[in-house]
């Protein structure tokens, strides 16, 4: 399986737990295939963030995610709105939610389920210096 599909499943994988888990809670969220080609982009991005760094505390991991999205423009806000873009989770890792703080256990658990990262790490990191993800 070529990078760039190892990528799409891990983080299409790890979404749909994450979703189960979020309506498990009362939580609505959109299924992969109604989300915004950004949010998608998104979630790619942080497969490729653990990748690089599978032993990462899921903080390092939020923390990336809060650059990428205050890069396009998002803000911290109450509840997500796409159109204002605004996301409460736009806080530091020890603000989040204790739900909030495990479906980031969540996504590195399913994506090192499935990318086992001892037998492809460096195979892995050789990609990634080439793949060029469309939102990058």
């Amino acid at each position: 399986m070529d990078i760039s599909k190892l990528i799409q499943v891990a983080a299409s994988t790890a979404h749909k737990v994450n979703l189960l888990y979020s309506e498990s809670h009362g939580e609505g969220r959109e299924s992969w295939q109604n989300l915004t080609q950004e949010a998608r982009n998104s979630v790619c991005l942080g497969v490729i963030e653990l990748l690089k760094d599978p032993h990462q505390p899921e903080s390092s991991l939020h923390d990336s995610w809060c650059v990428h999205k205050r890069e396009q423009g998002w803000k911290f806000g109450v509840k997500v709105d796409i159109d204002k873009k605004e996301h409460p989770c736009l806080v530091e890792y020890s603000e989040l939610s204790a739900i909030d703080r495990r479906r980031d256990e969540l996504f590195k658990v399913v994506v090192l389920s499935i990318v086992n990262p001892g037998q492809v790490y460096g195979h892995i990191l050789t990609l990634l210096e080439h793949y060029s993800h469309p939102s990058l």
